[in-house]
């Protein structure tokens, strides 16, 4: 989709942090989850009144098809709490 290319600054920028940390030698146990959302068009996009599972069990009614972001990090904050956090 046009206009999109920003959308991928946030998750490049810490795949470079990762790398650069690597490079370096650090030595710390780091954790990043990456939550990326593909903006599909096609019969299995979602739609306006959709229902969706999120991985905390809540579910959610689409009323934005826009939100895709904000519905993909949350879930990638739900995971890290499960995973990583301790």
């Amino acid at each position: 989709m046009c206009g999109m290319k920003r959308d991928c600054g946030g998750a490049a920028a810490i795949l470079g942090a990762f790398k650069a940390a690597v490079k370096l030698g650090f030595s710390e146990t780091l954790h990043a989850v990456f939550c990326l959302a593909d903006n599909a068009v096609g019969p299995l996009a979602q739609r306006p009144d959709d229902i969706v599972y999120m991985y905390s069990g809540r579910t959610v009614e689409i009323n934005n098809t826009d939100a895709e972001g904000r519905l993909v990090l949350a879930d990638g904050v739900s995971t890290y709490c499960n995973s990583f956090h301790s």
